[in-house]
């Protein structure tokens, strides 16, 4: 079974948003914000780093719907789409966005 250039960088994603989210995030981040967002900042550059390995210099044009990208920006806009289940879940499990209750 081949993969196609785009089910790979997606694949690829998947496999490091799945690590991120229920290994790395909650050893290292936990609740806070911060973390979340250099550990987040992390996960991108290595999805990055593996589609470049993969499709840097090779000319390839990815399809997403209705246009086409380089591996850059195909594997950035789709980290960030395939993303968004994982850190609403994510957010909701360790109420990231719940306010403090404040005694005045």
């Amino acid at each position: 079974m081949v993969l196609s250039a785009e089910w790979m960088i997606i694949s690829i994603n998947l496999i490091i948003l799945y690590i991120a989210y229920y290994f790395v995030y909650p050893r290292f981040a936990g609740s806070d914000v911060n973390r979340l967002l250099v550990n987040d900042l992390l996960a991108n550059i290595t999805a990055l780093v593996v589609a470049g390995a993969l499709f840097y210099g090779s000319g390839q044009r990815f399809d997403f719907v209705f246009f086409e990208l380089g591996w850059f920006g195909f594997t950035l806009l789709s980290f960030v789409l395939l993303e968004l289940p994982f850190f609403w879940s994510y957010a909701r499990r360790y109420r990231l966005f719940e306010v403090a209750d404040r005694e005045d």
